[in-house]
């Protein structure tokens, strides 16, 4: 809530580029490090701000190919012409989709057995890490990830479905699918 002191950061910086955030002001200095993605604006008062952004190589993943970003990390100033344009960029997640559902039988009868392996293909178009989701409306799901087992032991005839969803960080927003198992 108050400024402290540049050394107060405890950071080495003989690491940082230090850079006058405009001409007629010696008081107003950006230290920066666009290796480690931090930065320090300071004031006749001392750091008043600490910003951190990607670390060089890792833009990417927050600005995609924006091409304000590849300039940001090959220019050795923190801004242009001193004037302060901190770099602005949005992540957009590109969300995951199931893209088959596939269950090993589509009806029980009486004597065979009432559980069903179910397979699921999904895609992220990041290659983010993909947490399968199941739901039912009878018995229960046995594991984890692509591969699980539906469980309807227990449950009396009729219809049944079980839909499947991936989350990719950004929760189940891709499309779903849903199939159905007939119990008689």
């Amino acid at each position: 809530d108050k400024p402290i002191a540049i050394d107060q950061t405890e950071f080495d910086l003989q690491q940082f580029t230090k850079q006058l955030r405009f001409k007629d002001n010696a008081d107003s200095v950006v230290y920066h490090n666009k290796k480690n993605g931090i930065a320090f604006l300071t004031d006749e008062d001392g750091v008043y701000r600490i910003i951190f952004f990607p670390r060089v190589g890792q833009g990417k993943l927050l600005c995609g190919n924006n091409s304000s970003i590849s300039k940001f990390y090959s220019t050795k100033s923190w801004y242009p012409d001193s004037e302060f344009e901190p770099l602005s960029c949005t992540y957009v997640n590109q969300i995951a989709n199931v893209t088959d559902l596939t269950l090993d039988l589509s009806e029980i009868s009486g004597t065979t057995s009432k559980t069903i392996t179910v397979s699921t293909s999904a895609i992220d178009p990041e290659n983010d890490p993909l947490t399968f989701n199941y739901s039912v409306n009878g018995g229960k799901v046995i594991g984890r990830g692509a591969k699980v087992v539906w469980d309807l032991t227990s449950v009396p005839p009729g219809t049944y479905s079980i839909t499947a969803g991936v989350d990719d960080g950004a929760g189940l927003k891709g499309k779903m699918i849903t199939k159905s198992v007939v119990v008689k």
